[in-house]
């Protein structure tokens, strides 16, 4: 149901995936346009290059490879400098008695990537205590950081997990974010900010003593962020690389479950696993996805998990329905069986969204016009969905019911 150029994207970002799967998908027709469209979008151009650039006689026009070689080296570049800023802002904070814990793709890339240009991040995210926020802002705003004039106003963040972010003053386009929680107030979730600081680690990188979160709190994380925080709909490229770099060696799945079921995030960890073992042959244990399990029928699994799919990049059909994503992700992440109350990711972006309709004149066009216009995405995302499962070899014992 994926379309080439989204499989060729996965294919490449599997970890330890085989050259057999990757010329098989180079065979096939591809729009490299798309290609090139989602190497941009999930900053995967330097992994693209360098697996396509290992199999020497794959039949990549050259001026699609050299295009993406272009891209990795400026995402390389940005990533050098997003590392250099970031140690040099943990000197700092150090030197002034401020301890942060690293989170999501810092954290990884200081402990389990071989680069960040493995793992390309946009803003920086660092988690302190919460008596300590203000003062780490301050020591950052005279070490080379400064306002960001549009989003500076700290009332406007009471509610967020973290502070308003902050730009590099010397203009590298890097973000930073003082947290302290990992989600937004009124979310369903125990996972605390002091929990993951209890559980945090000390390792060594660069020379420099760096806090990690442990690897339950660290793919616990990683699941609720990309299933609660982004809906499902972004970031998943990089949110299952990450799955499969924590779990690879060695990992407690049992501690994990227990976590998970004590933190109300079984569902939201069961779609994150169960999407990062089906596109890119993630081992997660089947026991653990059973364990897992929405008290689901199989088929609506499936149909489920092909709806999840046509969200995760732009070139797949998508839903043209934001109320029937939301009913949707409702029914797959089931809020009132896992104990999340009345909480939605989506509620802030809501109350946001209203606000600015009360202040924009009435659209020209009907409700039902724009519906007319959007008849050829509903049938893409239809057949999408409903479409009989093509016959394929059977998974291996830990694919998912």
């Amino acid at each position: 149901m994926l379309s080439p150029e989204a499989q060729l994207l996965l294919a490449c970002g599997e970890l330890g995936g085989n050259d057999a799967d990757l010329r098989a998908l180079l065979a096939r027709p591809l729009v490299w346009d798309r290609v090139i469209l989602l190497a941009h979008r999930e900053k995967a151009a330097p992994v693209l290059v360098r697996r396509l650039g290992a199999l020497p006689d794959a039949p990549v026009p050259p001026e699609v490879l050299a295009q993406l070689r272009k891209l990795a080296m400026v995402t390389e570049f940005r990533m050098v400098r997003l590392r250099q800023r970031l140690d040099e802002t943990i000197d700092v904070l150090t030197r002034a008695g401020i301890e942060p814990v690293l989170l999501k793709g810092a954290a990884l890339c200081y402990t389990l990537y071989p680069s960040m240009a493995e793992r390309p991040m946009a803003d920086i995210d660092l988690l302190v205590e919460a008596g300590q926020a203000h003062r780490a802002r301050e020591v950052l705003l005279h070490a080379g950081w400064r306002w960001n004039e549009a989003v500076r106003r700290d009332e406007d963040y009471q509610a967020h997990h973290h502070l308003p972010p902050i730009d590099d003053a010397r203009g590298s386009g890097v973000r930073l974010e003082v947290h302290t929680e990992l989600f937004i107030g009124g979310n369903p979730f125990h996972l605390s900010g002091e929990a993951v600081r209890g559980g945090a680690k000390t390792v060594v990188a660069g020379g420099r003593r760096v806090r990690v979160p442990g690897a339950i709190h660290q793919l616990l994380h990683t699941c609720l962020h990309f299933a609660w925080s982004h809906n499902m709909r972004a970031a998943s490229w990089r949110a299952f690389r990450d799955v499969a770099v924590v779990t690879r060696a060695g990992f407690d799945w049992e501690g994990f479950l227990t976590t998970a079921r004590e933190n109300r995030a079984g569902t939201c960890c069961y779609w994150t696993l169960r999407l990062a073992h089906d596109l890119l042959n993630v081992p997660v244990p089947a026991a653990t996805l059973e364990a897992l399990r929405p008290p689901l029928a199989g088929p609506l699994l499936r149909r489920l998990e092909r709806h999840f799919v046509t969200q995760l990049l732009p070139t797949e059909p998508g839903c043209p329905s934001v109320a029937l994503e939301k009913l949707l992700w409702g029914m797959g992440v089931m809020p009132k069986w896992s104990g999340h109350g009345s909480s939605r990711p989506w509620d802030e972006a809501d109350s946001l969204l209203a606000k600015r309709r009360q202040q924009q004149p009435a659209a020209g066009s009907s409700k039902a016009m724009r519906q007319l216009r959007n008849l050829a995405k509903w049938s893409r995302y239809v057949r999408a969905v409903l479409a009989p499962a093509a016959p394929k070899e059977p998974r291996s014992a830990g694919a998912p019911l």
